[in-house]
């Protein structure tokens, strides 16, 4: 070997000692100096890869990954459901009234309103939340929502319409062009519309509002005469976390394939659901320790006579003139008459009276739907009261064999109280017989809160009335 061979081996030995050295804990001035010990591979300068969601995301929430996350046990990809459901168990407090979650559920806000008070004094907080939820729908397509509602909820399978056999010729008959998916038409929620008041459940599942239930007394009283003494009458309205829940069943292609527009899909479905049935014990729940006590079965409130009262097989009918009983009977209990709460049925039946009881002829119309200049023309009111329509007001009251009787509710509305606990839960299963064979996943969601009124006298109503 040359002196020049062996020249270049040294030198490449003396260089592989200095890159060991490097590499060594604690060895290498540089290493030292900067407080770290590099990696072979970083001394080579080999590529490196950072597994799972960028923490630097900007993305919005979405429901479906943290569905997929919970399915698979990794969070790897679902930082932002991770962290947003942390933050909503440390403001609610563990281990306290309804914060007291499953280990295997998941929290989202349900309502900016309904944050306890050291989350909504946060300015920023609310603007936070809404820009997560905004951006997890970001650039959703109405058509594309239609197309997975068909594709996912109704099999995505195509079915032979011939109606010959299929081996007389049926076979060449091609398969129907399928429209837009029809969405559901549901009720329109009532109390909020009325303008009952929402409030936040407090993480205790309970809340309590002293009120005074009858006043002192004054009394005329002559030179030298002792005044009689008197005492306030006190009480309280005590509202308690109750439970609305709902089971969804989601084909799992549906959250290996989720978009935007499947996201927005489970959110509208979960949400309207539970509002819709929180909204109908609002109005007629019977109460108990698990469902609310409904406006027309709280005692105290008013009941407003008709004038042609229910009797055997037959309805209530309203006289023209007792449609000015409710605000009459409020106003006399030192309310504020502000809404009436009917079916559309009931609504129109009134607009179509005309004076004496008719509904044809070239009598003068009873109810005038007044409008001010510029009202919209779904402002629906008679006489300047205004109305709220919707088919979650009672329309099946029986008297005798009679079973399609209704309801109309009115008074000071915003006496109504809402109590809502200010986070949805959601969690989820795809085990078990049926969810496995039909490969889908279960989410299971829980609403809780409870409905009071402040004082049950400003509220009237009247029962079994016909719509005719």
């Amino acid at each position: 070997m040359t002196t020049t061979a062996q020249d270049l081996l040294n030198r490449l030995d003396a260089a592989e000692k200095k890159i060991d050295a490097v590499t060594k804990d604690g060895g290498g001035i540089e290493a030292k100096n900067k407080g770290y010990t590099p990696k072979p591979s970083s001394v080579f300068g080999a590529p490196t890869a950072r597994m799972g969601e960028s923490i630097l995301t900007s993305r919005g929430f979405r429901l479906v990954n943290a569905i997929d996350a919970m399915q698979r046990g990794d969070w790897s990809n679902a930082k932002v459901e991770k962290s947003l459901d942390e933050l909503m168990r440390n403001a609610f407090g563990r281990g306290v009234g309804p914060a007291s979650f499953a280990d295997n559920a998941r929290l989202c806000p349900f309502g900016i309103d309904l944050l306890p008070d050291e989350m909504a004094s946060d300015k920023d907080f609310g603007v936070r939340i809404k820009s997560l939820f905004f951006a997890g729908v970001d650039g959703v397509d109405p058509e594309e929502v239609a197309w997975l509602r068909q594709k996912m909820y109704m099999g995505g399978t195509r079915k032979d319409l011939s109606w010959l056999d299929s081996s007389a010729g049926g076979a060449m008959v091609g398969p129907p062009e399928r429209g837009e998916f029809i969405d559901l038409l549901r009720n329109t929620a009532a109390l909020t519309q009325a303008g009952c008041q929402v409030i936040p459940m407090p993480p205790s599942g309970r809340i309590q509002f002293p009120k005074q239930t009858s006043p002192s007394t004054g009394y005329w009283v002559g030179e030298n005469t002792s005044i009689t003494a008197s005492q306030q009458g006190t009480g309280l309205t005590t509202l308690s976390a109750k439970k609305c829940a709902g089971i969804t069943k989601v084909p799992n292609d549906l959250i290996r394939y989720a978009g935007a527009a499947a996201e927005a899909l489970v959110r509208q479905d979960l949400t309207k659901t539970l509002q819709l049935t929180f909204d109908q014990a609002g109005i007629e729940g019977t109460g108990s320790d698990v469902k609310p006590l409904g406006i027309i079965n709280t005692p105290g409130v008013q009941t407003v006579a008709p004038t042609t009262a229910a009797t055997g097989n037959t309805g209530a009918v309203l006289a023209e003139g007792d449609i000015y009983k409710w605000p009459q009977q409020v106003e006399e209990a030192n309310g504020q008459f502000e809404a009436y709460l009917m079916t559309p049925k009931m609504y129109y039946a009134l607009l179509r009276r005309r004076t004496g009881g008719s509904t044809t002829g070239d009598g003068v119309f009873a109810f005038s739907p007044f409008r001010a200049l510029g009202d919209a023309v779904n402002n629906k009111n008679i006489n300047g009261y205004k109305v709220v329509t919707s088919n979650q007001i009672p329309k099946n009251r029986v008297q005798g064999s009679s079973t399609d009787n209704t309801v109309v509710i009115g008074g000071q509305m915003s006496d109504v109280m809402l109590a809502m606990f200010g986070a949805l839960e959601f969690a989820l299963t795809n085990s078990g017989d049926t969810p496995f064979a039909s490969d889908q996943t279960w989410i299971r969601a829980i609403l809780i809160g409870d409905v009071g009124i402040r004082h049950p006298g400003t509220i009237a109503w009247c029962d079994k009335l016909q719509t005719a």
